[in-house]
C-alpha cells in the first residue's frame, strides 16, 4: 500500500475499500505508521509482535500502552 502521508478524517468508509486485505495490508500499515497513529490518538502504543500464535489462533499485532 502506498504511504497514505498525513492522516486525515475520512468519515464513515468501508474499511475494506481502503485495506482490502487485513492481514497483509492493514496490520502492516498500522504497524508501520505506529509512530502517527500514536501522535493523533496520543497513545504511546509499542508494537511488540506479528503474528503471535495465542492458543488456536494468531494475534495480528501485540502491543502495550506505555502511556
Amino acid at each position: 500500500m502506498a504511504n497514505l502521508g498525513n492522516l486525515i478524517k475520512l468519515g464513515i468508509q468501508d474499511i475494506r475499500k481502503i485495506w482490502p486485505h487485513e492481514e497483509k495490508q492493514l496490520s502492516p500499515w498500522i504497524a508501520d505508521n505506529i509512530d502517527a497513529l500514536n501522535d493523533t490518538l496520543q497513545l504511546q502504543i509499542e508494537i511488540e509482535g506479528k503474528e503471535e500464535h495465542v492458543q488456536n489462533f494468531r494475534l495480528d499485532l501485540i502491543g502495550t500502552d506505555n502511556a
